[in-house]
């Protein structure tokens, strides 16, 4: 059977393929049938010449409308950069503090500090604070988003060491320490 139109019933290809092609497929057709689900089947597929030969109840799509889209471009406006969108960074001009406010795709910020080489060492030297503030509050040209700063305090001492920039190290301890009171972490003294 083959349908044309859009069923709320539906169930990707992706997830019953193996059982296609297993003993348990007449089970699946017997079960599909009995539930009225229809398989989605991209139109391109070249399995779709074996199912109007079969029984299997199916309906097909345009890819492009469905496909999850993992680009620059995309990412981008999910909120995501990653050194692997040095081109477009580069290509849309975006800055140093601007991309600091990015998640990395997992929700964290500052994680990649090597996102941060395609920059001039005097220029995120110069804006470091910019960084650091963006970082920490997930504030980007796209979106605004608390993300994860688990890598953030570890990352920001990796960054001060790479970009020789000058701390005074006793008073970043102390709000070091202020962060840590803030954030209800405690320590043994």
């Amino acid at each position: 059977m083959h349908y044309q139109f859009e069923s709320p019933e539906e169930i990707n290809l992706n997830e019953i393929k193996n059982v296609l092609y297993s003993n348990r497929l007449n089970e699946l057709a017997q079960i599909l049938e009995i539930t009225k689900y229809l398989i989605r089947v991209p139109k391109s597929h070249s399995i779709i010449k074996e199912f109007k030969n079969s029984k299997l109840g199916f309906v097909q799509f345009e890819e492009d409308k469905y496909e999850y889209k993992d680009d620059s471009q995309s990412r981008f406006n999910r909120g995501e950069l990653t050194i692997k969108d040095k081109d477009f960074i580069l290509s849309n001009n975006i800055k140093s503090y601007e991309v600091a406010g990015f998640s990395n795709g997992y929700f964290s910020t500052l994680a990649d500090t090597e996102l941060f080489d395609i920059y001039a060492k005097d220029d995120v030297k110069d804006n470091f604070k910019q960084i650091l503030y963006n970082a920490l509050l997930g504030k980007s040209k796209s979106i605004n988003f608390f993300y994860d700063v688990y890598c953030y305090p570890g990352n920001v001492l990796k960054m001060v060491r790479e970009y020789d920039i000058d701390v005074d190290y006793d008073l970043l301890f102390n709000d070091f320490l202020d962060y840590l009171d803030l954030s209800q972490y405690a320590l043994k003294e």
